[in-house]
Parts: structure tokens; sequence; C-alpha cells
């Protein structure tokens, strides 16, 4: 029993997250985790040793037994010394959470302009993908709220002005009012030629519209 005693006691020195310490993460550490299972080690262990050493001064108590009361306690100490390795595993845990995020926000790419340009992008996507589904198979309500919906992108720009002007050109046409509509299209033409042939007359309704103006000439 002596013997078993002092063997528990020794190994409860040996808490792995007390005697096994982790090295701090830093730029230079190769594959940085936080990831360890002493702590849980050390719990298990706790517990392993605090079972036996309550049964043991329960007997001890309840027999008179001196021996058996020296050896609870000393088991008490052994599973005392692995919970509080096990709560120094459990900070550190919350130490190396708050050096990773420190190490990963070191290496965050420095912000430069092309998110801008990035987000530029997406709003000219969003306003293409708007006109197309107000130009093709929305009805007359839908093709309205649609455009008149359109985003601005590039304010001030030629082809900021062009767009102002398609939009203008396809509310018109798709409520009949046609006239008008050519001079826009050449003003849209002299400021963004693909604007004009890609997106406004991709439009059936302003080219409905242009077409009759040709006829009337």
């Amino acid at each position: 029993m002596g013997r078993v005693v002092a063997a528990a006691a020794l190994i409860a020195a040996t808490g792995c997250s007390l005697v096994y310490p982790r090295a701090p993460i830093t730029a230079q550490t190769k594959n940085p985790s936080c990831v360890s299972t002493r702590p849980a080690v050390d719990t298990a262990a706790g517990v392993s040793f605090g079972i036996p050493a309550v049964f043991a001064g329960a007997y001890g108590v309840a027999d008179g037994n001196s021996t058996a009361l020296a050896g609870g306690g000393l088991l008490a100490v052994a599973s005392a010394l692995f919970f509080v390795s096990a709560r120094s595993g459990f900070r550190d845990s919350e130490r190396c959470e708050e050096e990773l995020l420190a190490v990963h926000r070191t290496h965050e790419p420095p912000h430069t302009a092309e998110p801008a340009v990035a987000v530029a992008l997406t709003c000219e996507q969003r306003r293409l993908d708007m006109y197309s589904r107000a130009v093709t198979g929305a009805d007359p309500q839908q093709r309205q709220g649609l455009l008149l919906a359109l985003p601005s992108c590039a304010e001030g720009s030629a082809r900021e002005r062009a767009w102002v002007l398609t939009r203008m050109a396809a509310l018109d046409a798709g409520a009949g009012k046609c006239e008008g509509i050519e001079n826009v299209a050449r003003e849209i033409y002299q400021l963004d030629i693909v604007l004009h042939d890609v997106v406004l007359l991709g439009d059936i309704e302003v080219k409905h519209c242009l077409e009759q103006a040709r006829r009337e000439l």
C-alpha cells in the first residue's frame, strides 16, 4: 500500500501541463495549433486519484485505520496536483488562442485599392443583371421597378452618364414613348460604344423604337 501511494504521489508531481510547458506561438512557428490533450489528461488523472482517495479516507475513518487515512491523504494530494495542472493547461489554451489570433492578424495582407475595384466590379455586375432581367421577360411593372432601382457605380464618369441615358431610353421605350430615343441612343454611342451596342440594343423595346424612327425618315 505504501509503495502504491508513494508512486501515486510521484506521478502526481509530473502533471502534463505544468511539467511540459507549451512553446509560445510566433510568426516563425511552423503549423501553429492550439489543440492539446494535456489539460484533459490532467483532469482524468485527477479524477482517477480523487475517487480512491475518497474511498481510502472513508475506510480509514470508519475502521480507524491510520494507514488507510495516510494513503487517502496522499492520493488526495496527488489528485489536487493534477487538477491544478489541468487548470493551468486550460488557461494556457486560452493564451494560445490569443497568440494564434495575433499571428493571423500579422499575416493579413495590407489593405490596398484592390478591394475598392472589386466592389466596383460587383456593382457593375449587379447593374447589368438587373437591366438584363428588366428587358428580358419582365412585365411592364417589374421592368419599371428594376430600371428605377439600377445602382450608381461610378459617379461623374462617362459610363455612368451613358447608363443614366440608357435607363431613360429603356423606361421611355417600355412606356411606348419612342420620341427622342434615337437622339439619346446617339449620345450613348458617343459616350460608350460597348454600352450602346451590347446593353442598349439588347433591349427589344428600344430596338423597336429605333426601327420605327428609321421608318419615319
